[in-house]
């Protein structure tokens, strides 16, 4: 298995939103993320695992990497074909608070300043993605620029990953 996949679900598991999330944490805590960002990382990878459960198809993967640019990426992959839409950064200042459903994106999108995307895997399946800077002294801009220079570069560069042929990836 890739070095960069922090748990891999191929089919239901009680306990896979926790279990990856604290694999993810403890993955992010070794490439030099500091609390207030394993914080806001936690919650993201929570929602983001909770989405491809509820709304994907098996096998479900979790990948983070971090290899420069001060930012670390996670991925989560599933088989499903339909693709998520991420609203504005700021659009969970107009969420309803009692709302049970439809937080998950929005808050991402927020917390990762809007470092965040989906992108269609080949020949199946999404990769939904955060970044998130290793320091909080980022801009918006400078931290979406490296998020965007790294993914670019694994595009460019390839690299095998388990659900075989993601551009991402």
């Amino acid at each position: 298995m890739d070095k960069d996949v922090v748990e891999l679900c191929p089919e239901p598991r009680i306990g896979f939103v926790a279990t990856a999330r604290n694999s993810t944490l403890a993955t992010l805590a070794r490439h030099g993320l500091g609390s207030d960002s394993l914080d806001d990382a936690e919650l993201m990878v929570s929602e983001l695992v909770t989405n491809a459960l509820q709304h994907g198809a098996y096998p479900i993967g979790v990948m983070a990497w971090s290899r420069a640019f001060d930012c670390a990426v996670v991925e989560v992959h599933d088989a499903g074909p339909v693709l998520p839409e991420f609203p504005a950064p700021d659009a969970p200042l107009d969420m309803d608070e009692l709302d049970e459903a439809g937080r998950g994106l929005p808050l991402v999108a927020c917390l990762s300043r809007g470092a965040c995307g989906v992108e269609a895997l080949e020949p199946h399946g999404k990769a939904v993605w955060f970044g998130v800077g290793i320091t909080q002294e980022d801009s918006l801009t400078e931290l979406a620029i490296r998020v965007g220079a790294r993914i670019h570069a694994r595009r460019v560069f390839g690299f095998p990953g388990w659900l075989r042929g993601p551009s991402l990836l």
